[in-house]
């Protein structure tokens, strides 16, 4: 609520509830506290306001989240790419504090089976040769490897853990090949990366899902969650492909095969490099 019609800060006459010359807000303090504090909340209720609804019509009507964003109808919606990056950070989150430790010896010592393995004697020194180091890095490698096949839900788990990451980077690249195919529709790069911010993170929603379903259901039983969600989700993706860029059928259901099995020889390549790396690493 103004209380003068000046800016307290530079003098102007005001012509708003901001000045047009210091950009400072014509504030008045002195008023109850419930008042003030209701006005400091009100950013975190409009959030929340804004979190639930855009996450209602992601799921309700495929597409039209990034279409009326990209149309101007920003102010009803969490911006595609902060919501992206939200649900990022929050899978991050729970991945890291699980409490998951692949690769814990005080946690696997007792369940892995033991694997025989020649003992050899290295220095302190510097001077250890370089056959010697890489003979107990192979022989540590070994034992990770056979971890991995006998748990397969070990694997499973670090599959799990890896994908987040590799699905983050990837982001710029999905945005590339959605502009190839579509470029006539929406010939700007930031209008494909908007819609595959949307994409990716229904697509982390669905990883979130089976993050925590790994906890209470059976391999068997996951397994088959995995499947349909995998269709549901490819379904979702073709229906917002088609309203986003009002393209024909058939052509959208032929994009969106060649960007899938692109993406998703590019994904397997990452996920196997990532894993590779988090095995020599743990």
């Amino acid at each position: 609520m103004a209380e003068s019609i000046y800016c307290k800060n530079c003098n102007t006459l005001l012509q708003g509830t901001f000045c047009h010359e210091c950009g400072q807000k014509d504030v008045n303090l002195r008023r109850p506290f419930r008042e003030i504090f209701s006005e400091l909340l009100s950013p975190l209720t409009d959030f929340d306001k804004q979190l639930f609804r855009t996450l209602y019509e992601f799921f309700r009507f495929p597409g039209r989240v990034p279409d009326q964003y990209m149309e101007g109808k920003r102010r009803r919606y969490l911006p595609p790419i902060r919501l992206y990056f939200v649900f990022t950070v929050f899978l991050f989150t729970i991945i890291k504090f699980s409490g998951a430790e692949w690769f814990s010896s005080s946690e696997n010592s007792e369940e892995t089976p033991s694997v025989e393995q020649p003992t050899v004697e290295v220095k302190a020194s510097t001077s250890a040769s370089n056959e010697e180091l890489f003979l107990l890095w192979g022989m540590d490698m070994k034992q990770k490897i056979t971890m991995l096949k006998e748990d397969p839900g070990t694997f499973k788990n670090l599959w799990l853990t890896s994908f987040p990451y590799v699905l983050f980077f990837l982001l710029p690249f999905f945005s590339f090949l959605t502009w190839v195919f579509f470029r006539k529709s929406r010939p700007y790069y930031l209008s494909h990366l908007v819609f595959s911010a949307s994409i990716q993170t229904m697509i982390l929603f669905g990883l979130f899902l089976l993050y925590i379903l790994d906890y209470f259901v059976p391999d068997a039983m996951f397994t088959w969650i995995s499947i349909f969600l995998v269709v549901l989700l490819s379904t979702h993706i073709v229906l917002a492909m088609k309203r986003y860029f009002n393209r024909r059928f058939r052509y959208t259901l032929m994009a969106f095969t060649v960007i899938s099995l692109v993406n998703v020889s590019v994904l397997l390549g990452t996920t196997i490099m990532s894993l590779v790396l988090t095995l020599l690493l743990v």
